[in-house]
């Protein structure tokens, strides 16, 4: 976009599953704390500048891989723009399984 994006969460639920906002080990480890105490909102915010990319990495947590394949996930993720007033959030929710994210995680570990 041709503007600022304030990320003001990603949740997964259920949470087995978190987002690392960056390649290093402190954002990983701040994804497995955060998601197992709940940091609040500041762990899950993030600000996007105009015309950039920013990747998320998703780490699993314990139990994700003793969940069967067909084990609904559901993940939202709000955000606010800079032409909207703040109080506008815009969302989107995306329901999957747990072997869809599987192969997410693998065929993004490939390239």
């Amino acid at each position: 976009m041709t503007e600022t994006l304030f990320i003001d969460a990603i949740d997964v639920s259920p949470r087995k599953l978190s987002f690392a906002f960056g390649d290093d080990l402190h954002s990983t480890i701040e994804a497995v704390v955060g998601a197992a105490y709940d940091s609040g909102p500041d762990r899950n915010s993030l600000i996007i500048g105009p015309l950039s990319e920013r990747y998320c990495r998703l780490v699993k947590l314990t139990g994700f891989d003793e969940l069967p394949p067909e084990t609904p996930f559901t993940i939202r993720c709000a955000w606010r723009n800079t032409r909207r007033p703040s109080y506008m959030k815009q969302t989107v929710k995306v329901s999957t399984t747990a072997d869809d994210l599987t192969r997410l995680r693998n065929d993004a570990n490939r390239d």
